[in-house]
């Protein structure tokens, strides 16, 4: 009988750390779960939730804000124009003309990078003093990496209604996109 006492004790002791490895691995993969959700959710929101409830009209016709001041409509109201300029080696600035916006109308700048990974910069533009031109400056250039490309979106928002939309895929690798840039302002200038 003292053999029975002494081999269940030794089964209990052996039967810890085998517990003990177990219950460490399952709180590891719920912590590992937790972390995995809050990146997705995270991404989620960042990268498309806010995208998915705007109302997308296309352009009137193919423009690129980098190269022209281009001109379209949010639905709402006429004409909406768009003009990218360079405000430095490593920084663009945009101005947004809309003359019949809504006094609590707000414009969100929504610039998605496309190349071997994903990058996204939101920039909400200030009203200027007149009420009918908004502006954002210091954005950052999209183009650090040579075959990137990038879309450009603006987003209408107004209180209590569905925000409404344009985009521009800026499809000039960034060489190009740099210096039409340049050319813009110069021309603009002189």
């Amino acid at each position: 009988m003292p053999h029975a006492a002494t081999d269940s004790v030794q089964e209990k002791r052996s039967s810890k750390p085998l517990r003990s490895r177990l219950l460490n691995g399952l709180t590891l993969l719920t912590l590992l779960t937790i972390v995995v959700a809050v990146a997705y959710l995270a991404s989620y929101y960042n990268n498309g939730a806010g995208l998915r409830s705007v109302t997308w009209y296309t352009a009137f016709e193919p423009c690129s804000p980098t190269q022209t001041t281009c001109t379209t409509s949010l639905g709402r109201h006429n004409p909406v124009s768009i003009q990218l300029q360079e405000s430095g080696s490593s920084q663009l600035s945009l101005l947004v003309t809309a003359p019949e916006a809504p006094a609590d109308a707000r414009f969100e700048l929504v610039m998605t990078r496309h190349g071997l990974s994903r990058d996204t910069h939101r920039i909400i533009l200030a009203r200027s003093p007149s009420g009918q031109a908004f502006h954002a400056e210091g954005i950052p250039v999209p183009c650090q990496f040579p075959d990137a490309q990038w879309r450009l979106s603006l987003i209408e928002h107004l209180p209590g209604q569905r925000s409404v939309g344009t985009w521009y895929d800026i499809t000039e690798h960034c060489q190009p996109v740099v210096a039409s840039l340049h050319l813009l302002k110069s021309t603009v200038h002189s």
